[in-house]
């Protein structure tokens, strides 16, 4: 999380992209929230 806040909102958005894209393929995933 550490890296995301020092590199800003572009770096959040590009890890939220990612981790949603994960929940989508893996059932087990819990639902990430904004």
């Amino acid at each position: 999380m550490a890296i995301v806040m020092s590199n800003g909102i572009p770096m959040a958005a590009a890890v939220y992209a990612v981790l949603r894209a994960g929940a989508a393929f893996s059932p087990i995933s819990p639902e990430i929230v904004p």
